[in-house]
């Protein structure tokens, strides 16, 4: 699968490999976020999800659970192994952190981490521990999405925007550039439109990861409340009214979370993103 593919074709390769849908498919192809189940190998379950924009495909992500630490330290090291050989070292590399950033992986959950920039798209490949799988199994996770996103139709009901504002010719941002590149998302159901924001690593992806993001998160909630078209994520997250952290309800892989970030650490990543 390429990025720029379309998502139908996508949708009917998977199913032409038995992967389960996670709704009906007419559903998700509205929706613009495909999620499929494949269990063809029983001891290595996996969640393949595609995003899209416009009919194609703009991201996708392969989440590969793992029962044993060994052989998912073996199968993090031979993707990256395939990457490296086709795209060279990567950008970022958990291989050569200190302590102090080792532990902010731990933290996140994470174990190893690689990150590259190929022209136009964003590779990453992950193994983490403790997160949305059974204790004693591992998450070993690839994905791709693209750097440099398109502005998108207003027929599709959204607007892409970056460092909280509408994306132009202009020269990226400090938070584009560092941490955070936003998506605003829109989706229409019942007469009701419901605002989000899709979140992606700018070219600092530790900053994003110091963050607790994963590649394509969706964004609904902030502290509760539903977003809404005049919010500003940085403002929020930076300045959230006197509290220490602010509170996320996200979709992730398909599943609904919730990530807490302190107003510290938000800080730290996001500074210059005002």
């Amino acid at each position: 699968m390429q990025l720029g593919d379309s998502c139908e074709a996508a949708a009917d390769r998977e199913i032409q490999h038995k992967a389960v849908p996670l709704q009906p498919v007419n559903q998700m192809l509205q929706n613009g976020i495909l999620a499929f189940n494949d269990a063809s190998i029983p001891d290595e379950p996996q969640t393949v999800l595609y995003g899209c924009t416009n009919g194609k495909v703009d991201h996708y992500l392969i989440k590969t659970v793992v029962h044993d630490g060994v052989r998912a330290h073996e199968k993090y090291t031979h993707t990256k192994s395939e990457l490296w050989s086709r795209f060279g070292p990567p950008k970022t590399d958990s291989d050569t952190y200190n302590d102090t950033q080792k532990k902010l992986l731990a933290g996140l959950n994470l174990s190893e981490v690689a990150h590259w920039q190929v022209n136009d798209a964003a590779l990453d490949v992950a193994r983490s521990f403790g997160v949305g799988v059974k204790q004693g199994e591992w998450d070993v996770t690839v994905s791709v999405s693209s750097a440099r996103r398109r502005k998108e139709s207003a027929e599709g009901g959204r607007t892409v925007v970056q460092a909280g504002k509408s994306r132009g010719d202009a020269e990226p941002s400090r938070c584009e550039e560092y941490a955070v590149v936003l998506n605003v998302v829109s989706s229409r159901s019942s007469g009701t439109t419901r605002w989000g924001w899709r979140v992606y690593p700018g070219s600092d992806s530790s900053g994003f990861q110091q963050l607790g993001f994963m590649p394509g998160d969706l964004i609904w909630e902030i502290d509760g409340r539903p977003i809404s078209p005049d919010d500003d994520f940085f403002s929020l997250v930076l300045k959230p009214g006197g509290a220490t952290s602010v509170l996320l309800s996200l979709q992730r892989d398909g599943s609904s979370q919730q990530l807490r970030v302190e107003s510290a650490t938000a800080a730290a990543v996001l500074h210059g993103c005002k």
